[in-house]
């Protein structure tokens, strides 16, 4: 089974992530902050990792940079 983590900053776009794979055969796993993302790195170990670029904090860019640098 495919291990995703998914990280937006929208609880909407979360929530509509969840429901889209709810019938998958994926386990998803969502972050709304970069620390919360960290968190399920290290809970979920996910294959897949996808990431909203626009959020208020930091860009996808640096999301992504910081959790290579941390995983």
């Amino acid at each position: 089974m495919l291990s995703i983590l998914y990280v937006d900053d929208s609880q909407e776009q979360l929530e509509a992530m969840r429901e889209a794979l709810a019938s998958s055969p994926y386990q998803l796993s969502t972050a709304a902050t970069l620390q919360e993302a960290k968190e399920r790195m290290t809970q979920a170990k996910p294959e897949l990792v996808i990431i909203d670029y626009h959020m208020p904090t930091i860009t996808g860019d640096e999301c992504m940079r910081a959790l290579r640098r941390w995983a």
